[in-house]
C-alpha cells in the first residue's frame, strides 16, 4: 500500500481519471456506483464470499427444523448452537477483512497506484483489530449520542463516519482516526447524511417491494419455511453484500473527497 498522507495534489488531479473532488452527495455516489463497476471483478468476488459466509450458519443451524413447532425454534434459539456461534465469530472477523479489503481497494483507485501486488494476508493482520476497536468505539458513542438526544447521535454518526478510511489510509492510531474524521467531517456532516439517506430510497423501495411479494406467497402457501430457504436466504444476502460493498466504498470516497477538498486541514 502506497503511502499517500503527505501527498498534495491539486483538485482534479487525485485520481486515476480526473475527477471533480468537490464534495457532494450526489458526486460521492455517483463516484461510488462508477467505482463499484469499473472494479466489478474485484468486489464481484468479495460478494461471492460474502453470501457464503453469511447464508451459511443460518443454513446449518435451521437445517431440517420444523418451523411449524414454536417450541422447536424456540429451543434453537435459547440452547444456541456451538459450531454456530463460531461460525458467527468467523463472519464477523472475515467482514471485517472484508471491510478493510473494498477500502483499500477503493483507496488504490482513488489515488491511482496499483494494486496487483496487495499483501492481503499481512495487511488484515496488521489492521483488523485497530479497525474492529474504531468501530467497536463508533457504535457505543453512536448510540449513546442516540440515547441522550436524536441531534447528538446523528452529529457522531457522520463526525466519526471516515474513521476507518483514515485509519487505513494514513497508518494512523485509533484515537487519532477518530480525532482526524472529527476534523475533517467538520462543516461537512449534513452532506455526508446526504450520502447515507439518499441511496436508501431506492433500497427500501426494492426491500419492499421483495417483503410484499414474500409475504403474499407466505399468505398463500402457509408454509413459512420458505422465510429460511437456501434461495432466499442467497438472495437476500447477496443483496446485501451489494449495498454493504456500495455504502464502504462511499464511505472511502466521502474520506477522499474531504480531505483533498480541504488540503490544509491539519492531520
Amino acid at each position: 500500500i502506497v503511502d499517500t498522507t503527505n501527498k498534495r495534489i491539486k483538485k482534479g488531479e487525485y485520481m486515476s481519471e480526473p475527477i471533480n473532488p468537490e464534495f457532494t452527495a450526489i458526486g460521492v455516489i455517483s463516484t461510488s456506483l462508477r467505482i463499484l463497476k469499473e472494479k466489478i471483478s474485484f468486489f464481484g468476488k468479495l460478494i461471492a464470499a460474502y453470501v457464503i459466509l453469511g447464508a451459511l450458519p443460518t443454513l446449518i443451524l435451521y437445517n431440517g427444523v420444523d418451523f411449524t413447532n414454536p417450541a422447536e425454534i424456540m429451543e434453537i434459539v435459547l440452547k444456541g448452537n456451538p459450531f454456530y456461534i463460531v461460525l458467527n465469530l468467523f463472519y464477523y472477523v472475515a467482514y471485517t477483512l472484508y471491510l478493510i479489503f473494498i477500502i483499500d481497494r477503493t483507496d488504490a483507485y482513488l489515488n491511482g497506484y496499483s494494486f496487483d501486488d496487495y499483501p492481503y494476508l499481512s495487511r488484515g493482520i496488521k489492521t483488523i483489530l485497530p479497525v474492529i476497536g474504531i468501530y467497536f468505539i463508533y457504535t457505543i458513542l453512536s448510540v449513546l449520542g442516540f440515547i441522550l438526544l436524536i441531534v447528538p447521535g446523528l452529529i457522531v454518526v457522520a463526525g466519526l463516519y471516515v474513521a476507518i478510511p483514515a485509519k487505513l489510509s494514513e497508518n494512523i492510531s485509533i484515537l487519532a482516526a477518530l480525532q482526524r474524521s472529527w476534523t475533517l467531517t467538520k462543516g461537512h456532516r449534513l452532506t455526508i447524511w446526504g450520502v447515507i439517506l439518499i441511496p436508501l430510497i431506492p433500497i427500501l423501495i426494492i426491500t419492499y417491494i421483495g417483503m410484499f411479494s414474500m409475504l403474499g406467497d407466505l399468505r398463500e402457501t402457509g408454509d413459512i419455511s420458505v422465510m429460511l430457504s437456501p434461495a432466499y436466504l442467497i438472495i437476500n444476502t447477496a443483496f446485501n453484500a451489494v449495498i454493504t460493498t456500495f455504502f464502504i466504498i462511499a464511505m472511502t470516497v466521502c474520506y477522499h473527497q474531504i480531505k483533498y477538498e480541504n488540503l490544509d486541514v491539519p492531520e
